[in-house]
């Protein structure tokens, strides 16, 4: 069953990302001249441009699959129509859970949004507001829509540990051999809480730790700085994988708070 969904998904995708035959490169500029303005053309566009970061078209189309993941016991959508939807809706459904919770935080989110009551806001106001940010990024933080990624190692490789630890025979290491294959978890929500990196308050919903202080300083460690993930969170994952469609979704986020936080209040 599972390989015949897998198939459908395939074939769906295809034709989604390549609707009038256009391969490659030519998704990414449009190919003879054409502008590119679909999501997919311009997601692919603006990764390929960025970092040295590219995906094949086999990546691509297999991003845009749907994937039912078992590892973590839940279904992980990887279409990019289905992860903008499920995705963006688990974390405002915390996000909102979280503000009922904490009142005074949705009153701060609230004060900062009324100088906008007359007028929508642009995107670099959006992207600028501190609060909003804050909000944002302490949900995506503590309430991770995957709890974990898991990878397969393309070629041999040693990890080295921050710290060392002792096996239960008691031999001492500090780095660990992964042969090319190996199947690697990491443990996304795990991290985002470690209490190592984020402090005693790990696993409390704390939005000031995003907000700088006079000093430009926040209450951010340097060991979570050290994280390359969006914001120093691996909740979009890193590297050649990173999330294409990450800023969308963030975007979808930060306007819902416009649409009924200015004029209502969220109780539980």
């Amino acid at each position: 069953m599972m390989k015949g969904i897998k198939a459908s998904m395939a074939a769906l995708a295809d034709k989604i990302i390549h609707p009038d035959g256009r391969k490659g490169a030519e998704l990414a500029d449009g190919g003879h001249g054409h502008v590119e303005k679909s999501i997919v053309g311009l997601l692919v566009k603006a990764e390929t441009a960025s970092d040295g970061l590219k995906m094949s078209e086999e990546e691509v189309l297999a991003e845009s699959c749907l994937r039912v993941w078992n590892r973590f016991g839940h279904m992980e959508y990887s279409h990019t129509t289905l992860d903008g939807y499920e995705t963006t809706s688990i974390t405002l459904t915390w996000a909102l859970i979280e503000l009922c919770w904490h009142p005074d935080f949705q009153a701060a989110l609230r004060e900062e949004l009324s100088k906008f009551q007359a007028r929508d806001l642009t995107w670099d106001e959006l992207m600028a507001l501190p609060y909003l940010n804050a909000i944002t990024q302490e949900t995506l933080r503590l309430h991770p829509p995957l709890p974990g990624v898991a990878r397969m190692a393309s070629r041999d490789d040693v990890i080295p540990l921050g710290n060392p630890i002792r096996t239960p025979g008691g031999e001492v290491i500090s780095e660990m051999v992964v042969a090319k294959g190996t199947p690697v978890t990491c443990p996304v929500a795990y991290i985002n809480q470690s209490e190592d990196l984020w402090g005693p308050d790990a696993k409390e919903f704390k939005p000031v730790r995003w907000i700088e202080d006079e000093s430009g300083k926040d209450g951010i460690g340097a060991g979570v700085k050290e994280i390359k993930g969006y914001h120093h969170l691996l909740t979009f994952s890193e590297g050649p994988r990173f999330c294409i469609g990450r800023n969308i979704a963030v975007g979808n986020f930060k306007v819902w708070p416009l649409s009924f936080a200015r004029p209502l209040r969220i109780r539980c």
